[in-house]
């Protein structure tokens, strides 16, 4: 039976794939022109909310601003996730990628890590839906081990308007 860290483990494999086979071929779309812009360049502001299993949910404000990658047809973004979630106080880059076009609405996938406050690298996985004001996507990783060799999951889910 598959566990959860086999998922986790699968999706931040399927979403390095897709970040590399888009950026390679543009995903159909026309190259990026310097300075071109998509609808979701700028900052999104929103909450951040992880669940941590026996633990009560932690939400805080979180800041997602996108920038589109070069060379891409506007469907490859750099990002940076500024949170201010007491449970992940982190401030972060990961590569997002826009999906079935560059227009919404759309799904979007991505990987990143984080440098931890309890000690390590942590590593997440977002994925969901996008539109011209709205993104709704779980924010999904792994955490420092709590002393037992096993680094601990957690799931959240982020939610930003523009």
């Amino acid at each position: 039976m598959p566990t959860r860290s086999m998922h986790r483990g699968l999706g931040l494999s399927l979403m390095g794939l897709a970040s590399i086979g888009l950026a390679n071929c543009g995903g159909g779309s026309t190259p990026t022109s310097p300075g071109e812009t998509s609808f979701l360049s700028g900052t999104w502001n929103g909450t951040l909310t992880i669940s941590r299993t026996g633990q009560p949910d932690i939400v805080g404000p979180a800041a997602w601003t996108f920038e589109v990658a070069p060379q891409t047809g506007r469907q490859n973004f750099n990002t940076t996730i500024r949170s201010q979630n007491t449970w992940i106080p982190v401030t972060t880059t990961s590569t997002i990628v826009l999906t079935p076009t560059a227009e919404p609405p759309g799904q979007i996938g991505g990987t990143g890590h984080y440098n931890s406050p309890r000690g390590c690298t942590g590593d997440f996985v977002t994925t969901g839906n996008a539109t011209v004001n709205t993104i709704d996507a779980t924010f999904d990783g792994i955490d420092c081990d709590d002393g037992s060799g096993v680094r601990l999951p957690f799931s959240g889910r982020i939610r930003v308007t523009k």
